[in-house]
C-alpha cells in the first residue's frame, strides 16, 4: 500500500467514453464527476465480488470432481456385483460413459 493515499485521483478517458459518461450522468441528474466516482466505486466492489465468486466456483468444481469419482466407483461396483460384468469391463464402461463424458475438455 502506498505511503499516502491520495484524496484526488484524475484520469483521462477517450471522447466516446466521456460522451457516454456525460449522457448517463445527465439522465441521473448528477455531475459527470460524481458519476465517474460512483462507477469506480461500483467497479471496485465488483472486482471483490468476482474474486469471491471465483473461489466459490473452485469449490463447486472440486465438489463435482469428487462426486464424479463417487458415481464412477458406485457404477463400477454395481456393474460387477449386480450386473455380472468383469472388473475390467466395468472399468472400461465407467471410463467411457462417466469419466470421459464428464472431463473438462468435453464441457467447454
Amino acid at each position: 500500500m502506498p505511503a499516502a493515499i491520495p484524496s484526488t485521483i484524475a484520469f483521462r478517458v477517450d471522447l466516446e467514453t466521456a460522451a457516454a459518461l456525460v449522457e448517463h450522468a445527465a439522465r441521473l441528474g448528477v455531475s459527470p464527476h460524481d458519476m465517474a466516482r460512483e462507477l469506480v466505486r461500483l467497479g471496485l466492489q465488483q472486482v471483490a465480488g468476482f474474486a469471491e465468486l471465483g473461489g466459490a466456483l473452485d469449490e463447486i468444481r472440486d465438489t463435482l470432481r469428487q462426486l464424479r469419482g463417487d458415481v464412477a466407483t458406485t457404477a463400477e461396483a454395481l456393474l460387477v456385483t449386480a450386473g455380472g460384468q468383469t472388473r475390467e469391463a466395468a472399468y472400461e464402461w465407467v471410463e467411457k460413459n462417466i469419466l470421459k463424458a464428464c472431463s473438462p475438455s468435453q464441457n467447454r
